[in-house]
């Protein structure tokens, strides 16, 4: 009910299409999906399609695509939102922290820019998270595979760093990790292995200017804006223009306040930590020496 509530508008007019401009990038793809092609011969004197990511060639729910486009963006939408709410309560058994995450600022960005590959790639953090901690090596990495066929790599690759961080901060299992990885490559190889073909193809795997690559880099004092998104007003929207949804990621002020009941020590001196590195950050920054 309520993510149905949240999507109340989101089915478009008759010849419209549901908001986000960035989805004008692979609206069009969705049409040739049908058919399953490995060569979009549309584009130029023909172009991959199964090796480029976000055409999600083996991901399960795009099959929603054989439904009228506009209304099958539609669905997609109200279903990913939904399993983000599902996936975090089996994470926590917490509604709370399930509302959070499905209506965070990151998910609710996501389609307020047209970013379908980054929601429905990160709704799969906390079930890949769920089958590692207990111990579920086949399901975790079943559940890589399908986060990685559904399009925005980075993702894939932050979820793992994830499991990596987790598992040294725990003194976890390096035999549950390694086994995890091997089966996602297995699993996931029919797009692993063409999309990394397809990205050494690229102009970026030769590097790029700096000023380019730092371009709507987030500045440490915007760390504020996960708190309270409006604290610069409308300083980023005049600044940056197109990339303002990148720095707006609010978690709430309930799951700030809860944050806070529980602190320990331990807590208390990852905060600090922080701090004194958001400080570093802040004089490099200044110095122009470091970008985030």
């Amino acid at each position: 009910m309520l993510t149905l509530g949240f999507c109340r508008n989101i089915f478009p007019r008759r010849g419209k299409l549901v908001c986000g401009h960035d989805l004008a990038q692979t609206y069009y793809m969705k049409f040739l999906y049908r058919k399953f092609p490995i060569w979009n011969k549309y584009i130029y004197s023909g172009y991959p399609y199964l090796a480029h990511p976000y055409n999600q060639f083996f991901y399960p729910l795009n099959l929603l695509f054989f439904l009228p486009i506009n209304y099958a963006y539609s669905i997609s939408y109200i279903i990913h939102i939904f399993l983000a709410g599902a996936f975090m309560y089996l994470l926590t058994h917490s509604l709370l922290s399930a509302i959070c995450f499905m209506f965070s600022g990151f998910i609710s960005n996501r389609l307020w820019a047209g970013h379908y590959e980054v929601l429905t790639t990160s709704i799969w953090i906390p079930l890949v998270f769920y089958f590692y901690i207990t111990n579920h090596p086949v399901l975790c990495a079943l559940a890589l595979a399908i986060q990685f066929f559904a399009g925005h790599n980075q993702t894939s690759w932050f979820t793992f760093l994830i499991l990596l961080s987790y598992t040294i901060y725990k003194g976890g299992s390096w035999w549950i990790l390694s086994s995890t990885t091997l089966m996602f490559l297995a699993f996931a190889s029919p797009q692993l292995l063409p999309t990394m073909w397809f990205i050494s193809k690229s102009t970026r795997t030769t590097g790029l200017p700096f000023k380019y690559s730092v371009y709507g880099s987030l500045p440490p004092s915007h760390l504020l804006r996960f708190f309270s998104p409006n604290i610069f007003g409308d300083y980023i929207e005049r600044i940056l223009g197109e990339v303002s949804w990148e720095h707006t990621y609010y978690i709430g002020l309930i799951p700030l306040l809860l944050v806070l009941t529980f602190f320990n020590q331990q807590m208390l001196w990852i905060l600090v930590v922080c701090l004194v590195s958001e400080l570093i950050f802040k004089i490099l920054w200044r110095k122009n020496i470091l970008h985030i």
